[in-house]
């Protein structure tokens, strides 16, 4: 499905876009030299643009423009008919907040079609939650179809936390299974100190994130292509510009000189 034509007829709505969160958010975190950080993920299977049904509201926004008899499509009083979409697709201007106001509903929703998860929501359009306890304290966010969940405890406390599922892991996947969610098995992380998530890698004994070396080096060769090229298309441009951003959100002050690139872009 390519919707990406019809973007140019309509006005794009913000709505749960602003909520998106970033990785960078995580470096707020003050961890003592006694405590460890653990993470909890989960990841949908296949992607969750194509899954979820839109409301029948949308479809007039979402007709393919190929047309089909109205007899080989089972409705012999139509002389012709229109394809539409019925799930959410890739591309359309509506599709990350409505996607993302779903990743929410699931982990934050009342049941039973949320897991009414109750701890602090890192968002993007919202103030760091500083005001967390010390001793064992934890956070959630959610990325479009990803969850991660946070969870900073003392040292004392690893053998009984590491590798066992949290009650908060464990309520999201049920509402996922009731709402026939596909699961990512090989991509879910059940209390590790070591691990991936959104393409950032993750330490918790030394308590460090940032981009992981597979993104910094395609980054880096990106970046020699471009240099050594005598012409390079805009859209790999664009490319290049989105891989360094994702590595220098991690370095804000880097990340600062790439205001006036958005600036002319």
């Amino acid at each position: 499905m390519n919707f990406v034509p019809i973007n140019s007829y309509l006005h794009e709505l913000i709505g749960e876009t602003k909520s998106l969160p970033n990785m960078a958010q995580w470096g707020h975190f003050v961890v003592h030299e006694d405590e460890i950080v653990l993470l909890f993920s989960e990841d949908q299977k296949a992607s969750s643009f194509y899954l979820n049904n839109l409301n029948p509201a949308w479809r007039p926004y979402c007709v393919f423009r190929w047309r089909a008899p109205g007899w080989a499509l089972g409705l012999p009083s139509r002389q012709w008919s229109f394809f539409a979409a019925r799930v959410v697709p890739m591309g359309f201007a509506g599709s990350v907040p409505i996607m993302q106001d779903i990743g929410e509903t699931f982990a934050t929703g009342p049941g039973p079609q949320g897991a009414d998860i109750r701890v602090p929501v890192l968002r993007g359009d919202r103030a760091f939650p500083l005001a967390l306890p010390l001793g064992e304290r934890e956070v959630q966010q959610v990325y479009l179809d990803n969850w991660d969940s946070l969870l900073i405890c003392p040292e004392s406390q690893r053998p009984q936390l590491e590798g066992h599922q949290r009650h908060t892991q464990e309520a999201l996947r049920r509402v996922w299974k009731r709402a026939g969610v596909l699961r990512s098995a090989d991509k879910s992380l059940v209390g590790v100190t070591e691990g991936l998530t959104l393409g950032a890698a993750f330490d918790g004994v030394e308590a460090e994130h940032g981009a992981s070396a597979p993104r910094i080096l395609e980054t880096i060769l990106y970046n020699l292509v471009a240099v050594c090229s005598s012409s390079v298309s805009q859209l790999f441009l664009q490319m290049v510009l989105g891989k360094n951003s994702f590595c220098l959100q991690f370095r804000r002050p880097l990340y600062s000189i790439f205001g006036a690139v958005y600036t002319e872009c």
